[in-house]
């Protein structure tokens, strides 16, 4: 997918995961930093600035010697000193450079910055991967790159592919290929609308879900804080403005995930598709039990409606549900002494910044104490080899 008519896009990054960078954009730590605050962005105490320099520096030169050619973005002015301590608003593509919308809205005024370098290097700034054949080129790039990756060390590392939900039929080709070819062990996907509006138990998708079902690889439901379609984040995002962040983070992934979740049951998608794997992601699972209480009183009341379900929530769960907990849950034991052990399994999250302790497992195992050792077992891992379909006899010696 590269831009063969750009002459600034050949020497711009890199075409695989090995070949040195060629160049780099940074930032230097400038003047804005003096007035930055460190806590807005989860630093513990005070930075001393001087150092962060120093460490700067050194950075620089590394990349230098590897080769690369180091380019610096204009500095920050002063109204954007607590956006120093971010990640980037900004990648490039082979298509041209993407301009990110995650985050504060102070981090996005970073963008006219990006925006005027990438028209500087003659590099076109392209929109929203929202187009049906962007975004299959898209996933299909991302899953060779990813195939890649794993490649390295294939009986430690498992790939999952992202599938263009954008386009139903170029999803089943390309869940199709991810498994058959690149030998990934599941998709994911956001449990909100797509662009135009589809929820994930549209009939639409009902091909997609039976391609599952028949390779036997589940899917993945993982939120996501952006607002380009229906969600949470869109709902809520623009009315809490800053406090969005540090307020919907908590809850606006796991009304994402609840609501997919039972509409993928309510709907009978998970009727039809008796043999579809479903994993949610990345919202804890202590709220497991109140959730399958909730609605099993309501299909209970309104039965009459529901006539095309044969089982109850809690049997449809336990038979083809996976639900992903953090470790510091402390909530997962009576999770699971309600649910039983069998469909739950610990997701570290690492490195995202809710990981507060030194090692990631800390808390897991304080949170584990009480349970059974066949109960830790199953949720420690052999719950996600089975809910991948990964034979354990195949990572041999490094187990």
């Amino acid at each position: 997918h590269s831009l063969s008519g750009c002459k600034a896009m050949s020497s711009f990054g890199a075409g695989d995961m090995v070949s040195p960078l060629r160049r780099v954009l940074m930032k230097r730590p400038g003047e804005a930093m003096a007035t930055a605050n460190p806590q807005a962005w989860h630093y513990s105490g005070p930075l001393d600035k001087e150092q962060l320099r120093v460490d700067h520096d050194r950075l620089v030169a590394i990349i230098r010697d590897f080769g690369s050619e180091v380019v610096f973005l204009e500095q920050d002015p002063p109204e954007l000193a607590d956006a120093v301590f971010t990640h980037d608003v900004s990648l490039v593509t082979g298509a041209g450079a993407v301009l990110l919308r995650m985050g504060k809205p102070l981090r996005l005024g970073e963008q006219s910055l990006h925006a005027q370098f990438y028209a500087e290097q003659q590099i076109p700034i392209i929109g929203a991967i929202q187009e049906p054949d962007h975004a299959a080129a898209a996933c299909a790039a991302y899953n060779d790159w990813l195939a890649d990756y794993c490649s390295v060390a294939p009986h430690r590392l498992v790939g999952v592919a992202a599938i263009p939900v954008q386009d139903p039929d170029a999803a089943v080709v390309e869940a199709r290929r991810a498994v058959e070819k690149l030998g990934m062990r599941g998709v994911f996907v956001r449990p909100v609308a797509t662009p135009d509006g589809r929820m994930l138990h549209d009939p639409t998708f009902y091909p997609l879900w039976e391609t599952l079902e028949g390779l036997g690889v589940p899917v993945g439901m993982h939120p996501s804080g952006t607002t380009e379609v229906f969600g949470a984040s869109q709902v809520y995002k623009p009315r809490w403005g800053d406090q969005f962040f540090y307020v919907g983070k908590p809850i606006h992934f796991l009304i994402d995930d609840m609501m997919a979740l039972y509409m993928l049951l309510g709907t009978g998608v998970l009727e039809t598709f008796p043999k579809l794997k479903v994993l949610v992601l990345e919202s804890g699972g202590g709220w497991l039990p109140f959730f399958i209480g909730k609605i099993e009183h309501w299909l209970e009341v309104v039965q009459w409606q529901v006539r095309h379900l044969s089982l109850t929530p809690r049997e449809y769960i336990q038979r083809q549900v996976w639900v992903s907990f953090d470790p510091d849950e402390t909530t997962i034991r009576s999770a699971i002494n309600d649910m039983g052990a069998e469909r739950m399994m610990w997701a570290s999250d690492y490195p995202h910044m809710d990981i507060m302790d030194s090692s990631v497992t800390q808390a897991l195992w304080k949170n584990l104490e009480g349970l059974g050792e066949s109960e830790k077992r199953l949720v420690l891992g052999e719950n996600a080899l089975q809910a991948y379909g990964i034979d354990p006899q195949a990572f041999g010696n490094e187990r």
